[in-house]
């Protein structure tokens, strides 16, 4: 784990700084106190052989004196005694008394003593720095020995130890995360160890049940929504087939009263057999028709589920005239159908039938003078809104324009609120045109409002085509 290797490497550079910190502070104090215990066994034999040589210097004279510090050399054979009057301890020195000097690998120390009717001398004691540097060299190698083994097992405890309580729970937290991210959310993490991260994945636990209760709720709520808005949507078909009624029963109403008179001919008798045929033919021709319209009405309110397949658009609009004829007779509504050559589009047809009823059934309200209500279907280039997330550039639309009285600019912007409406009270709930935005962006498209420059209002659905073989 990388983690691990941070703390091993940060463990190492930590010791080795320690390690070499200590070493030079143990190395400066040896040093320091070498030389004075140097200093301190110089100063004690110099001064004890200066009064010495004076001694024997008044009892037997300087050259009985001199023999006496050629014998003290020879009885100390790693320091070198001399009493002289030259040398480094000699001339323009000499005034600055008793001194040590580091000269060339050697510590010299210097005890100058006047000789009453003689020259100056010295009392100069000589050792050598080497075995100061062998020990500093011994030192050095045992210090870094320590070091590095210090390190090694650090380093080896460190790793052992964080891969147990680091490596292991964070690898396990990483394969839990990728399981969330994944949409597991089952399973809880099991950390033996009572710590930060023991912490962390009993939260992480709490968090996993929080998502998984809150994913259920979500996938309740989204199931409730789907089954209101499919109860809006049965309830404005429903809505819409009873402004069909009155139409429709019309509509019905012809055939009817042309069955019943062919069928009293045939039931009066005194009939030549080609008019029985022509009665019978006509019969026929009139109750398909009322067949046709119940079985259209039947199908759009009856309550489906979403079925998509690749539908011509212009069948869709063609069966919506169908139905809706009757009601734009009465009130002097005439239909222009415009083909501008639009590709299928994969779509629910009954629901994109029920757009188009809404659409169409509105125009005609608008219009309750008549007038004509144009229905285009085409394909065009257009930019989709943001909330429709495409990149698609090509659209297939159905637009619905009327010469109606139209809205004003304020309320077009709020026509598909629901309970939103511009008709009086108890001639519309508002909900109509709110489902068929839903419906449209069910399926990937959108709908857009815009007043006519002349009169009227325009509404144009926009669908995603269906996708090339």
């Amino acid at each position: 784990m990388k983690v691990t290797r941070k703390l091993i490497l940060g463990i190492f550079l930590t010791i080795t700084l320690v390690t070499v910190v200590s070493t030079v502070f143990r190395i400066g104090r040896e040093r320091a106190r070498f030389r004075e215990e140097t200093r301190r066994d110089h100063d004690f034999v110099g001064r004890t052989l200066r009064a010495a040589w004076l001694d024997v210097w008044r009892l037997a004279g300087a050259a009985r004196a001199d023999a006496m510090i050629v014998d003290v050399d020879g009885a100390y054979p790693t320091v070198a005694v001399r009493a002289r009057s030259d040398g480094p301890c000699v001339g323009a020195r000499w005034d600055a008394g008793e001194r040590h000097l580091d000269l060339n690998g050697y510590v010299v120390s210097c005890y100058p003593f006047e000789v009453p009717g003689d020259a100056r001398r010295v009392i100069e004691l000589r050792e050598s720095t080497r075995p100061q540097r062998e020990f500093v060299a011994v030192s050095i190698v045992r210090n870094t020995v320590i070091g590095l083994v210090t390190v090694l097992i650090s380093g080896l405890v460190t790793a052992l130890l964080g891969a147990h309580f680091v490596g292991d729970p964070v690898r396990a937290l990483r394969t839990k995360a990728q399981r969330v991210g994944a949409g597991d959310l089952t399973g809880p993490l099991v950390l033996r160890q009572d710590d930060e991260i023991a912490e962390l994945a009993r939260e992480f636990n709490a968090m996993c049940d929080r998502l998984a209760e809150a994913h259920h709720n979500a996938d309740a709520h989204y199931q409730a929504r789907l089954r209101a808005v499919e109860e809006l949507r049965h309830a404005d078909r429903l809505r819409t087939v009873g402004q069909l009624a009155s139409g429709l029963a019309h509509e019905l109403g012809t055939p009817l009263n042309v069955v019943l008179g062919h069928a009293g001919l045939l039931i009066g008798g005194g009939n030549t057999a080609a008019e029985v045929v022509e009665s019978a033919r006509i019969i026929d021709e009139q109750t398909r028709r009322m067949t046709d319209l119940i079985r259209q009405l039947l199908d759009f309110a009856r309550r489906k589920g979403p079925s998509t397949r690749p539908t011509a658009l212009m069948d869709v609009v063609s069966q919506t005239e169908s139905m809706l004829g009757p009601m734009a007779q009465k009130t002097g509504v005439r239909f222009e159908l415009r083909d501008e050559g639009a590709a299928s589009a994969l779509v629910d047809p009954g629901q994109i039938h029920q757009v188009l009823t809404n659409l169409t059934v509105n125009a005609i309200h608008a219009m309750p003078d008549g007038g004509a209500l144009t229905i285009t279907v085409g394909e065009r280039e257009v930019e989709a809104p943001a909330e429709v997330a495409s990149l698609s550039r090509r659209w297939l639309f159905i637009a619905v324009e009327d010469e109606g009285t139209g809205i004003t600019t304020e309320d077009i912007t709020r026509v598909f609120e629901p309970f939103f409406t511009t008709k009086e009270v108890g001639e519309g709930t508002g909900l109509g045109l709110s489902v068929a935005y839903t419906i449209a962006r069910d399926h990937g498209g959108w709908i857009v409002a815009e007043r006519r420059p002349e009169r009227g209002c325009r509404f144009t659905l926009y669908l995603p085509p269906a996708p090339s073989p």
